[in-house]
């Protein structure tokens, strides 16, 4: 679904079509919008900045099951899918074109499970995931590439999606099934030092993504299929209101703005 929101809550205006099952849905500096589907093992990517534009193309992740997306350019340029499960056991990050497919799979010991990914405009890339032991890491890969580094500093309780806001701050959410919280960095290559957090999240998510000003964060809570809306700043988030126009009688897996956070 896609919301226009000049002024007041956002209202359902236009939908996607041709998407089988939506996972963490993001969106590119330029505005295109990128969908992983686990069920498919595909990622598809819709022209932008329009909410609902033509599809540019998809392509099948060969390295793993794919949950999470994040590119500076998903029309010409790289894509690093975050996949939660390998083909051959742990999870990984493939680096994609849709030109070209995935040509390049980065896997590091600490990565299991992975449940996002974030992409510098530099083209650094994170993976957060949790390690063999459960314990939730954040591994750096510098221009993504590379065996990675593992972020010291890094707090998180659990795994979860991550964002950067307009300062180049590394947003991590924390999952958890009595509430999620969210993280802010400063650093993490691969040094981290928390800025900002936790801060108490509602229910449980875990994906968020900041506007283009970077002071609303909106998260997908899944099981009451509803959107969260928080005022934001590195040092504090303020939770505004929710919406569910639209999206009644399912879950909501992800939540994205366009045009994006400024990083």
């Amino acid at each position: 679904m896609g919301y226009r929101s000049k002024s007041g809550r956002p209202r359902p205006y236009c939908k996607v079509n041709g998407i089988g099952f939506a996972d963490r849905v993001s969106v590119d500096a330029a505005g295109n919008l990128m969908v992983p589907d686990s069920f498919a093992g595909s990622i598809t990517v819709f022209r932008g900045p329009r909410m609902c534009g033509r599809k540019l193309g998809s392509f099948q992740d060969r390295y793993g099951q794919p949950l999470d997306a994040a590119s500076i350019d998903a029309a010409t340029g790289r894509i690093a899918i975050a996949n939660i499960f390998g083909n051959s056991g742990n999870g990984s990050i493939s680096v994609c074109t849709i030109a070209h497919g995935c040509r390049r799979n980065l896997t590091n010991s600490n990565m299991v499970q992975v449940a996002g990914v974030a992409m510098a405009n530099n083209g650094d890339c994170w993976a957060s995931a949790v390690n063999s032991s459960f314990v939730s890491t954040l591994t750096f890969f510098k221009h993504c590439g590379g065996t990675g580094q593992l972020s010291s500093g890094y707090r998180n309780k659990a795994y979860g999606g991550l964002e950067i806001d307009t300062q180049g701050n590394i947003l991590s959410i924390s999952w958890s099934a009595y509430g999620s919280e969210l993280y802010v960095y400063q650093g993490c290559h691969p040094r981290c030092k928390l800025i900002g957090g936790p801060f108490k999240l509602k229910l449980q998510t875990m994906t968020g993504h900041l506007s283009e000003n970077g002071t609303t964060f909106a998260t997908a809570v899944y099981q009451h299929a509803r959107i969260d809306i928080y005022k934001y700043t590195p040092t504090n988030l303020t939770y505004q209101y929710s919406f569910t126009d639209g999206l009644s009688g399912g879950t909501t897996a992800g939540v994205a703005f366009t045009p994006r956070s400024k990083e």
